[in-house]
């Protein structure tokens, strides 16, 4: 007799149970990766012990938050079940993250993606990079330089009491934010969870009617020390290609961080989360646990026909 195989049954399809898929889902609720897979391993184990073999996704979910509960992870337990029931409401969940240049933003979009099995990233970037092909620089210089050198290229007076830096970096965003909203309004349409991440989210010239939205959820990152902030530029340079060298980079750095304390006093003005991005779980983390503080809200009141 083969080996037997525990295997899930789907509304459309079976499959086998995986432990590392389903610790994947658990890790969601803000379970590290170790504690997701050995609650995986109970699972598995538990289900061979009753001689289970064949269950539904359903039977499987009721499992998982009964075997969280069973270690003591109630938290963790009420989470799962929450987000399964947010999921069965098929609405979107959207995701702003925004930061200053170099703050780790596109990193902490993926790995919160993964977490909330979002399969969309948009960054503002590339957002801006589409416009570039259809507004030329003759145009709108402003909007083909980087956001801390926009203000290189503005051909208008500036007084000197204005910082030029800002002046041009919210030109430029002012260019960009019209596109992150048509993003946003299409993903709120379709009902399509998304993440945006992106220097150019800008609640000031943003629509206050979108960032008021339950269903859109922004935070700000930074970083406090000047000095780890120049560093994530040195490591960049050593594990991946940048797209611009780093001299680039240090030459802006004044211009980087004038930004960045520019986004720090909007989302204050705003009532905007702020995080400390020094520690990739920990940001992750506590962006869950506001994602979660919304996703109770949004499961409690009553869907719109």
């Amino acid at each position: 007799m083969g080996v037997k195989h525990i295997t899930i049954k789907a509304d459309n399809y079976d499959y086998p149970y995986s432990r590392g898929l389903l610790a994947t889902r658990m890790m969601v609720t803000g379970l590290d990766l170790v504690d997701a897979y050995k609650t995986a391993e109970a699972i598995a184990l538990e289900l061979e012990l009753q001689d289970i073999w064949e269950l539904t996704e359903a039977k499987l979910n009721d499992l998982v938050s009964d075997i969280l509960e069973k270690e003591g992870k109630i938290l963790h337990a009420t989470r799962y079940r929450n987000f399964l029931k947010f999921k069965s409401r098929h609405e979107p969940l959207i995701i702003l993250i925004s930061g200053a240049t170099g703050i780790g933003k596109s990193t902490i979009a993926l790995n919160l993606a993964a977490r909330l099995a979002i399969s969309h990233i948009v960054g503002t970037d590339t957002i801006r990079e589409v416009m570039r092909k259809v507004l030329s620089s003759e145009l709108v210089p402003s909007l083909h330089s980087s956001s801390y050198a926009a203000h290189k290229s503005m051909k208008e007076y500036v007084s000197p009491i204005y910082n030029k830096v800002i002046i041009g970096f919210e030109e430029q965003a002012r260019l960009v934010v019209s596109g992150i909203e048509a993003v946003i309004a299409r993903a709120l349409t379709e009902g399509i969870s998304i993440i945006v991440d992106g220097v150019h989210i800008l609640p000031s010239i943003m629509d206050p009617k979108l960032l008021k939205s339950p269903n859109i959820i922004p935070v700000f990152l930074h970083l406090s020390n000047a000095e780890d902030h120049m560093m994530r530029f040195h490591e960049r340079a050593k594990t991946k290609v940048m797209r611009k060298p780093l001299e680039d980079y240090l030459e802006n750095f004044d211009g980087i961080r004038i930004i960045q304390d520019h986004l720090l006093e909007q989302a204050r003005l705003h009532g905007i989360p702020l995080i400390e991005n020094m520690l990739i779980e920990t940001t992750i983390r506590k962006i869950l646990d506001i994602v979660f503080e919304r996703i109770e809200k949004l499961i409690t009141t009553p869907l719109k026909t």
